[in-house]
C-alpha cells in the first residue's frame, strides 16, 4: 500500500492514479487473444483455457449484435459486465432506431461507462480489456478498450499474457496485412501467438471470430480444426535440433 491506492479518487503527487494503473495490469495475465482488420474483414482469434482437466474451455470472443463481436482478456467476470452493457445498448439503439448499433458511438459508450468508474469512490474500474469488431465507414474496424476509460482504433493487436512480442510481430508485418483474406489474417494471428509463446495449437482450444460483409459470426469447430490444420501444414514447428542439424 502506498498511501495513494485506497480508491480511485486519490491522486499521488506524480499525478496518477495507483487503482487503474493496477486494473490496466489484468488484462496482461489473461490468456492471448488477437484482432486484425484490413479492408477485407476483421478477425478476433484466441487459444482458451481451461482451468482444469474436468472443466470445459472459456469462451474469449463474443457475438454482441449481428454485426458486431468482441474477444476480451482480464478478469472474466468484468468482461461479461462490460459485454452485457454493449448489448444492452444494442438492444435498446435497434428498438428505438430500427437499424444496427454504430461501432465507434458503441464503443464510445463502453468507454463513458469505464470512465465513471474511474472518477467516484466505491466503484473500482473494470479490470479487462475489449477487442471490438465491427464496421466503420462501409470497412471493417478494430477498437481496444482500455481499464483506463480510454479506446484506440488498430490495424491488428494483441490482448493477454505475452502481449508484447505478438504485437512487435504484428508491427513488423503490418505492412502485409491489407489484401490478405480472413483466412490468411488468422494464420497472421497464430503465428503472432507463436511469439506469445503458444508453440502448438489445439484445434479445440482456439476460437475466432469474423466480420465480413456486414456480419459478425464465430467459426465451428470443424471450420476451426480445418483451418489448424491447413497452419500447421504451412508452418510446421520446428524443434531446435532440427534446426542445429
Amino acid at each position: 500500500m502506498s498511501g495513494y491506492d485506497g480508491d480511485v479518487a486519490t491522486y499521488d503527487p506524480n499525478g496518477k492514479v495507483h487503482q487503474i494503473s493496477y486494473a490496466q495490469e489484468a488484462p496482461k495475465l489473461g490468456a492471448p487473444v488477437v484482432g486484425i482488420s484490413n479492408e477485407n474483414c476483421a478477425i478476433i482469434l484466441s487459444v482458451r483455457r481451461s482451468p482444469s482437466k474436468l472443466a470445459d474451455y472459456q469462451a474469449k470472443t463474443f457475438r454482441i449484435s449481428q454485426n458486431i463481436g468482441c474477444g476480451a482478456s482480464g478478469i472474466y467476470a468484468d468482461a461479461r459486465k462490460m459485454l452485457a452493457h454493449l448489448r444492452s445498448e444494442c438492444v435498446e439503439y435497434e428498438y428505438e432506431s430500427n437499424e444496427s448499433h454504430p461501432l465507434k458511438s458503441l464503443v464510445i459508450k463502453l468507454s463513458n461507462e469505464a470512465q465513471q468508474r474511474t472518477q467516484y469512490g466505491g466503484y473500482r474500474p473494470f479490470g479487462a480489456s475489449l477487442l471490438i469488431v465491427g464496421e466503420e465507414n462501409d470497412k471493417p474496424a478494430l477498437f481496444v478498450t482500455d481499464p483506463n476509460a480510454e479506446y484506440y482504433k488498430f490495424k491488428a493487436h494483441c490482448l493477454g499474457k505475452n502481449s508484447q512480442a505478438a504485437n512487435a510481430f504484428l508491427s513488423q508485418y503490418a505492412n502485409e496485412i491489407t489484401g490478405k483474406t480472413c483466412k490468411e489474417l488468422c494464420f497472421m494471428a497464430l503465428r503472432a501467438l507463436k511469439q506469445a509463446g503458444i508453440m502448438e495449437f489445439e484445434s479445440a482450444a482456439v476460437e475466432v471470430g469474423v466480420f465480413q460483409a456486414g456480419q459478425y459470426r464465430n467459426l465451428t469447430s470443424g471450420e476451426i480444426e480445418e483451418m489448424v490444420k491447413e497452419y500447421q501444414q504451412r508452418f510446421p514447428v520446428v524443434n531446435d535440433d532440427e534446426e542445429d542439424s
